[in-house]
């Protein structure tokens, strides 16, 4: 299984769990072993809660997704999927604190939990979409140019004209393929 960190922000790489593979969807997070070991590779430091409904961890996952999807095709519109969203973006401001550390003399923002609960860390993942679905003027959501990729990303380069979600990924593949049709 191989995670992909390329949506230049947390809410579309949690979304990128679900990659194409042979023109089909295949989905990354199966398991809580999954989502810890992606959380984990994002750098989110989550207490195992076994006892919290995965369903409620896909269930986010595809209402972002659709979101992220319609925002991506430029069909934006009021929906029933940020009920979801909203829920989480709720537990959100209560992940860290305005802390004075006065040997430095700066304000610092802390963590309360060493280890976050699943519902902060899907906060984390909610307050990241938010921020992708309301940064349209600076940074565009665009989906992967290759037409059998499912992947999502900001598009942060300084022309704004990426179209691919990885060159490793799609961008080398297309251009090779358009390169051996040409020549063959």
């Amino acid at each position: 299984m191989q995670f992909v960190f390329v949506g230049n922000n947390l809410a579309l790489d949690f979304c990128n769990t679900q990659v194409a593979e042979r023109k089909k969807v295949r989905d990354l997070l199966l398991t809580w072993s999954d989502f810890y070991h992606w959380a984990e590779l994002a750098e989110l430091p989550v207490e195992q809660q076994p006892d919290v409904e995965f369903e409620r961890v896909l269930a986010l996952r595809a209402d972002m997704t659709q979101l992220i999807a319609d925002k991506a095709e430029g069909h934006v519109s009021a929906s029933p999927k940020l009920d979801l969203l909203n829920d989480y973006l709720g537990i959100a401001h209560d992940l860290q604190h305005l802390d004075f550390n006065a040997a430095s003399g700066e304000f610092i923002l802390q963590p309360r939990h060493r280890l976050l609960p699943v519902s902060a860390v899907l906060a984390k993942i909610a307050e990241a979409a938010a921020q992708a679905l309301v940064a349209e003027q600076r940074y565009p959501v665009k989906k992967c140019a290759n037409p059998d990729c499912v992947l999502h990303f900001l598009d942060t380069s300084r022309t704004g004209k990426r179209k691919w979600c990885s060159m490793d990924i799609c961008g080398n593949r297309t251009k090779v393929a358009v390169h051996q049709r040409k020549h063959s």
